[in-house]
């Protein structure tokens, strides 16, 4: 079958008209959760490594609060909302759904520091030792699952706040994003 008989085939997924595949219900669910994940988890990862870097956007040698944080954070949401034409009603429930994930993850910030001082201690020392450095890494690894799993529910609950509507649009607009 040649390349155009096959973009004119209805069963192949493909229509001449659109450009890339025809959206299924199935990837439309799956394009859903992957721009809702993107996302959100890249507002939430964004806070969290602005707050764990001492800045992230700035190289100044103090963290960022709290409040500094969220407000990074939806300023960077914003492009998303506005993408969607998202009611302020909308766009409040977004930006308190962004200050509560950051709330909650303010605090893993510091347990991240601690343990990265306590992980060069230990390789300083004259005989590191393999037990301790094995602690530290589980140690990361809960901290790491803590977060992704608080990243996960603010994203679930911010997916919500959007209509099937909207979220299509976010979909669709990624996917352009993606192709060029």
């Amino acid at each position: 079958m040649s390349k155009s008989e096959h973009q004119r085939d209805p069963g192949n997924g493909h229509d001449p008209d659109h450009h890339g595949p025809i959206p299924t219900p199935r990837r439309l669910r799956v394009g859903v959760a992957a721009l809702a994940l993107v996302t959100l988890g890249a507002v939430a990862a964004t806070a969290y490594q602005a707050a764990a870097h001492g800045g992230g956007w700035s190289h100044r040698a103090s963290a960022l609060g709290p409040e500094e944080v969220h407000e990074r954070a939806v300023h960077r949401a914003e492009w998303v909302l506005d993408a969607v034409d998202a009611s302020s009603e909308q766009r409040a429930e977004v930006n308190a759904i962004l200050g509560e994930v950051v709330e909650r993850l303010h605090p893993l910030v510091e347990q991240h520091r601690t343990s990265r001082r306590e992980f060069v201690a230990e390789l300083t020392r004259e005989r590191p030792d393999p037990a301790a450095l094995e602690s530290l890494r589980a140690a990361e690894m809960a901290l790491l699952d803590e977060a992704s799993r608080e990243a996960v529910d603010a994203l679930a609950r911010a997916a919500a706040v959007l209509t099937p509507g909207q979220r299509v649009e976010l979909v669709e607009r990624m996917g352009r994003l993606r192709h060029h």
